[in-house]
């Protein structure tokens, strides 16, 4: 690692165990390098609230720096406001519902609301109240996001729908979703168990942790911004952890080897105690095909900068999973 990459994570893990910043932790850097980084993991708040007091960093970059702040604060405003007035309207209609992900990790895990880049607020419902909560997000001005798939696929195939609604001169994003991941994926996440241990319209710590654990290996291969290890990171040190019950879930759901990697990756680079029994556990419940794709094409340094995000790694990735998901296709229309 260099200069630069070593400087973030020290930011980094001051910040989920609430210390300062030396100056003299501070070396000699590239500016311009350090914003790369920061920009490209989406840590930029985080990096300004722990330097906004040095004397080290120009006065050009930390006024770069607290203007994205600023940005990022208006918008998370704007969304939380948003995310405040739906929640009311679906539980005046007695819509179950889940916030999780971005919006989730905002109102949960970080002190203060501009910390965390988000860009849309997913929302899980049941599948029996998909028609309902439809018509109500439309009769309260959002519409349909078709820029990534036609109406018809979204209708017919997703799990999800996109909704977007313009606030002055902003767009608002909501997710609506009724599976987690794609029906034909090879794991078993459970929606019944996700409200079953829900608080407050929120996924329990374990559930979630378990969850961007899933997205970071399913559709990055870790190659996802340092934000989603941050998120982690502050769920695992804010909450009082059931082991057993995360070791079980993460069983039960296929996805001991997601966890069982985001974990390996944590302890090093943010120096989070993780207990050697839970790490054995989860390598044992792992898919061993799962472990070997991960340890052969996850890289060493998930802080580098990459210009193009879908490359040969991910490439492979997409085959292995699209081998087990045919498999599971074969078997479903086979019975």
């Amino acid at each position: 690692m260099n200069k630069e990459e070593q400087t973030i994570l020290e930011i980094t893990k001051q910040f989920i165990n609430n210390k300062n910043i030396k100056e003299n932790k501070l070396p000699c850097i590239d500016w311009d390098k350090l914003e790369s980084i920061h920009s490209y993991n989406l840590i930029g708040g985080i990096v300004y609230e722990k330097l906004k007091h040095s004397s080290s960093i120009p006065k050009n970059k930390k006024l770069e720096l607290k203007n994205n702040y600023k940005n990022v604060l208006m918008y998370s405003l704007l969304l939380k406001k948003e995310l405040d007035r739906v929640s009311k309207i679906f539980q005046k209609n007695k819509i179950r519902f889940l916030v999780f992900k971005g919006a989730s990790m905002v109102s949960q895990g970080y002190y203060k609301i501009g910390l965390r880049e988000f860009m849309d607020i997913d929302i899980l419902i049941l599948e029996e109240d998909k028609k309902r909560a439809v018509e109500i997000l439309k009769a309260n001005g959002f519409g349909l996001f078709e820029q990534i798939h036609s109406k018809k696929y979204l209708e017919e195939f997703s799990t999800q729908l996109p909704f977007v609604k313009k606030v002055g001169m902003v767009d608002c994003h909501i997710d609506l979703h009724w599976q987690v991941f794609e029906k034909t994926d090879p794991y078993n996440i459970s929606i019944e168990e996700l409200f079953q241990h829900s608080k407050k319209n929120y996924l329990c710590p374990e559930h979630e942790v378990i969850l961007i654990s899933t997205f970071l290996a399913h559709h990055d291969l870790f190659r996802s911004p340092l934000k989603y290890l941050v998120d982690i990171s502050l769920l695992l040190k804010k909450n009082q952890i059931n082991w057993d019950f995360l070791i079980k879930t993460s069983k039960n759901w296929g996805v001991s080897s997601s966890t069982y990697f985001a974990f390996k990756k944590i302890r090093p680079l943010l120096d989070l105690q993780i207990p050697n029994k839970v790490m054995n556990q989860l390598y044992a419940d792992s898919n061993k095909l799962d472990l070997l794709v991960k340890k052969v094409l996850v890289e060493k340094n998930i802080l580098k900068i990459r210009r193009h995000k879908f490359g040969l790694r991910q490439a492979l990735n997409e085959i292995l999973l699209s081998n087990r998901k045919c498999l599971l296709l074969k078997r479903f229309f086979s019975n």
